[in-house]
């Protein structure tokens, strides 16, 4: 306003930018009090029991779209059935959002994503495994603090440092646990293992 005179399209251009930065900023902001509420013990979450491989599923053909343009190959492998627990649908479709996406920015072109189901002694594990450049012990030391980003994130544009803090109030809200760790094959495993809702069974 202060300028010249504009064109529409320029208009409508600076007024998209700032519609985009908006939505942004309150995205920053939920996720800032999403922790905040984590953190003072006050997270409100809809339990169901839910059928975990279902989900996985929904995500994993959700983010094929993106994998693709990075000419990235995703592959899901479950060993058991009737994986069942008891969560927040739309908060563990958060947590899993999360590492995919994470997975997807991190991976060179043409390389493979894995997602793998299991049952463990602590209930039900969900790792995503990909290529990724060697993760220094700091990064890793401090990948679940907010707004830290590793000195792989140079070159990658968007991001705020919050996923992963925000996944992991997430899963410890349910009862579960989240870990990160560099494996020697140049792989980066992402596991959440979430209690096994002991009550219901569904056979697949």
């Amino acid at each position: 306003l202060r300028g010249k005179k504009k064109t529409p399209e320029e208009y409508e251009s600076s007024l998209q930018l700032i519609v985009d930065q908006a939505i942004h900023t309150g995205r920053l902001i939920d996720d800032l009090l999403f922790v905040a509420r984590s953190q003072a013990g006050e997270l409100k979450l809809v339990k169901k029991p839910l059928d975990i491989v279902r989900l996985v599923e929904e995500k994993h053909h959700a983010f094929e779209a993106l994998a693709a343009r990075k000419s990235i190959s995703m592959a899901m492998e479950r060993n058991a059935s009737g994986l069942i627990v008891s969560g927040d649908q739309g908060r563990i479709g958060q947590v899993l959002a999360v590492l995919l996406d994470n997975a997807i920015r991190y991976a060179p072109q043409g390389t493979d994503i894995s997602i793998y189901l299991n049952r463990s002694p602590r209930g039900i594990a969900i790792t995503v495994d990909n290529v990724s450049d060697a993760v220094s012990e700091e990064d890793m030391r401090y990948i679940f603090n907010r707004f830290y980003r590793g000195g792989n994130a140079g070159e990658i544009d968007e991001g705020t440092g919050l996923g992963l803090p925000v996944a992991k109030a997430i899963v410890e809200a349910h009862d579960g646990t989240i870990t990160i760790e560099q494996k020697d094959n140049d792989i980066i495993s992402a596991t959440v293992v979430l209690p096994a809702e002991k009550q219901m069974r569904i056979v697949s």
